[in-house]
């Protein structure tokens, strides 16, 4: 399979502290990759680096097989969501059709965000469940080959995860590939291909979600 990341020995020091160290991974095509850890872990900064929003000290990151982004083929949910307070839900995804040649069509969009009787609703009214659903809808708007999500169910409704979810999976039928980073392994565990935990910003685990169960039973043995 392709390589649509690769990282090699990849570096980040902030104001002397090291915030990762010598990380090592890649993600091939059609994966669902989970990148977990706690607060502080790494997992903002790498998805920054890996996005060139922020800068690397040092090692190897290329993206769709290039050094340079091509964000026409990347799609990117962060954690924050705006509000334009005299912007409706219609105007932001027609908005956002037109930065790409090939967008996906404004119905698709609009019930991926399933906001079908929002539609003339401006963004400062909508929930905080809805905001993501349609942040996720906009990510999608280049119809991307490689997707990045950031914490994406916060706010989201029990039915809204499970529908995002079903998403997700929809979409890695058609090829298209995701790195999402949370702090939840059970939300992730039945639909992740392979997990990476950052720990003090070293890979502490890279595998699958039979590989981190079994670790964990030959660390729970060796205790008793």
């Amino acid at each position: 399979m392709k390589k649509v990341i690769e990282v090699a020995g990849l570096t980040k020091t902030y104001t002397k502290e090291p915030v990762l160290k010598q990380l090592s991974f890649s993600v091939e095509r059609g994966e669902i990759v989970a990148l977990l850890g706690k607060n502080g872990a790494g997992k903002s900064t790498l998805l920054n680096i890996l996005l060139q929003m922020t800068p690397k000290d040092d090692g190897k990151v290329e993206i769709l097989g290039s050094k340079q982004l091509k964000t026409e083929k990347i799609g990117v949910m962060l954690q924050n969501d705006f509000s334009l307070e005299r912007v409706t839900v219609k105007e932001i995804i027609e908005l956002w059709q037109s930065y790409y040649p090939n967008s996906k069509n404004y119905t698709e969009l609009l019930q991926i965000a399933d906001l079908a009787d929002k539609q003339h609703t401006f963004l400062a009214k909508l929930s905080g469940g809805q905001r993501r659903r349609l942040n996720f809808a906009l990510c999608l708007a280049g119809d991307p080959e490689l997707i990045f999500l950031d914490e994406p169910t916060v706010g989201m409704d029990v039915v809204s995860r499970q529908k995002f979810w079903q998403q997700i999976k929809n979409l890695q039928a058609l090829g298209k590939t995701f790195l999402i980073t949370s702090h939840y392994l059970e939300e992730l565990q039945e639909i992740a291909q392979r997990f990476l935990i950052l720990k003090d910003g070293k890979l502490a685990f890279a595998g699958t979600l039979q590989q981190l169960q079994q670790g964990h039973q030959m660390v729970g043995s060796k205790k008793r």
